[in-house]
This record gives C-alpha cells, structure tokens and sequence, in this order.
C-alpha cells in the first residue's frame, strides 16, 4: 500500500514557496523533503523535534519568517491536529502556509481553514507529488496551497 503520508512537495511548487515567503521552519518533513535546514520530522536530528504537534513552532522561527507544512494527509485526525498547530501558530503571530488536499466540505476544513482565517489558492489539475512514496502519477485528490496570516 502507498504511504501518503510522505508524499513530497512538487519541486514547482516548493520554488513557488520560497520564492512567496521567508520560510524558517518545514514543520512536517524529513532530511530529504526539508524546504529549509530547520525542520520538524520523525527523523529529525533533534530529539525534541521528530513529533510536530508537541512542539510550539512560532518559537522555532524568527519574526517576520513564515512556518511552511505539508502534513501528513492520512488519517484525518492526524490532518487536523497538524492543522490546529497552523491555527495556534498564526495565533503566536508566525504566519502559515500549508499544502493540503482541497476539500472544503469536511470537518477539518471548515474548522481549521474557512473558520481558522485562513488564504486559500486551489490549486488547478492534480498535483504529481515528489519522494520516494509518491506513486508517479497525479493525486486522487485536488489540493490548495493555504496561508494563515500572522496574528497581531
């Protein structure tokens, strides 16, 4: 069976993401999938940091520097609670942008999108993902490219 939760981010888009933002911390990656040096992973080198959602990512970065995650998208529950640590960050006042399956009449995303003042920019077609899990071809699913705002 395929593992999605380790679907890479597309090297167009990864460009796309750093060429939008100052990205200080990949909050959902390994050594190879990192878009910055600093990340949050279960491979991390850092005991503390291999599982995101124990720590508090707004104090990881410096201001004015955005969180970039591209959360494991399987189970659900695990999407959510990814999603609730973007929430709680754009809250600290560290903006958030997330790659995320485009699906706007679940739970999750009326929660932690529509209702979490998140940006949203669907993303056209389906993306082909990156790494070694990735199946070559394009998702099951559409995704958008989401940014939660710092808070002030």
């Amino acid at each position: 069976m395929l593992d999605r939760s380790q679907w890479w981010t597309p090297p167009e888009l990864r460009k796309r993401v750093l060429d939008t933002w100052d990205i200080g911390l990949d909050a959902a990656a390994c050594h190879e999938s990192a878009l910055v040096d600093q990340w949050l992973g279960p491979t991390s080198p850092v005991e503390e940091w291999r599982d995101a959602r124990t720590v508090i990512w707004a104090d990881l970065v410096q201001p004015g520097q955005t969180v970039y995650c591209n959360p494991p998208y399987f189970p659900s529950s695990l999407l959510g609670q990814f999603l609730e640590r973007c929430v709680d960050t754009a809250v600290r006042g560290i903006g958030v942008t997330g790659l995320i399956p485009a699906s706007p009449c679940t739970g999750w995303w009326i929660r932690w999108v529509a209702e979490g003042g998140a940006e949203v920019d669907f993303l056209p077609g389906r993306l082909a993902y990156d790494g070694p899990f990735s199946s070559g071809g394009v998702a099951p699913f559409g995704a958008a490219l989401v940014h939660w705002p710092a808070q002030t």
